[in-house]
């Protein structure tokens, strides 16, 4: 399998599954950042994207402090069945606003966190709907 790193490429054995963590901070001077997490899972054979959201969404309500789903939907990434949602939490007593999609790309489920500060502002709402436009899986899946 060829993995790609912004800096390289190179070849991993057959068999290898990909965890990596993915952590990107942005947006506009003088506002909080926006901060996006792209993490890697595997779902279990006959697991939906549904219900692997369902258990992280689960998991996150007893995780995080003030966790409040807001709202849930059912999408399509790029092709991908998906399931996008909507909450808010606490850190360390502040209030952070967050989205989360779940794409299911053959077994492997890409979660794309997108969370700030307070509330997210308008430009960083349009970052967000550009970079979900944007995005395109390379591999079949």
């Amino acid at each position: 399998m060829k993995y790609r790193l912004p800096e390289a490429d190179f070849e991993l054995p057959d068999g290898y599954f990909d965890q990596s963590v993915t952590v990107l901070s942005l947006g506009p001077d003088g506002s909080p950042p926006l901060r996006i997490l792209i993490t890697r899972g595997l779902a279990a054979e006959g697991v939906s994207v549904s219900d692997y959201a369902e258990s992280d969404i689960a998991s996150r309500r007893r995780a995080q402090e003030g966790f409040d789903l807001l709202w849930r939907r059912d999408h399509v990434l790029d092709g991908r069945p998906a399931v996008i949602t909507a909450s808010r939490a606490e850190e360390q007593g502040d209030p952070v606003a967050e989205r989360h999609a779940y794409v299911l790309n053959g077994r492997a489920v890409l979660t794309i966190a997108f969370t700030t500060s307070g509330e997210f502002s308008a430009e960083q709402m349009k970052i967000l709907h550009a970079f979900n436009r944007s995005f395109v899986f390379r591999n079949e899946d």
